[in-house]
């Protein structure tokens, strides 16, 4: 079953994160308050397509702030995931902006306020690569461009570009 047929299928985040791992070959993962967290890759996961990429990147980046409170580190990359699209961006990115501690959070990561999300909207807009709902003609351009970066070491799990094959390209892996 391919990846695209899994999410479809999703009942829940539980379902989603699975079908991810799976399809990404994740190894040496953890699932806990960050979804899915490995050292190159944290995944803010949902059940559904209704929230969107901003409001799942504030919750990551809720973590992604508390970590650089706690002088832990960050992996060099972020995403999130659900049931129609994926996003993926650089850590590098947000860091210098999360360092100022200018947002007001909420009292959880989920519970984050209106003037958070609207603060990293307005920081990532330009930084992350949505990676599903690329019109289907607009598809091979994105991969090329993507397949260019990945050559370049811009990631360490090569199997992300692969977010771009569902359900455009049926003959990849997880088909």
């Amino acid at each position: 079953m391919s990846l695209y047929q899994k999410l479809q299928q999703a009942k829940s985040e539980e379902d989603v994160k699975d079908a991810y791992i799976k399809a990404l070959g994740l190894k040496g993962y953890s699932k806990n308050l960050i979804d899915i967290q490995t050292k190159e890759i944290w995944f803010e996961a949902k059940d559904s397509g209704k929230h969107s990429t901003y409001a799942m990147f504030t919750q990551l980046m809720h973590y992604v702030q508390q970590a650089l409170n706690k002088g832990d580190e960050v992996p060099p990359f972020l995403a999130v995931i659900d049931t129609q699209k994926a996003a993926i961006m650089k850590s590098a990115d947000v860091i210098p902006f999360l360092e100022k501690q200018t947002i007001k959070w909420g009292k959880s990561a989920s519970g984050y306020t209106q003037e958070a999300l609207d603060a990293v909207s307005a920081h990532i807009g330009t930084h992350f690569t949505a990676l599903v709902g690329v019109p289907h003609q607009q598809v091979p351009t994105c991969y090329s461009t993507l397949s260019f970066e990945f050559v370049q070491g811009w990631c360490p799990h090569p199997s992300l570009l692969h977010f771009y094959s569902y359900p455009h390209f049926p003959h990849y892996p997880w088909t």
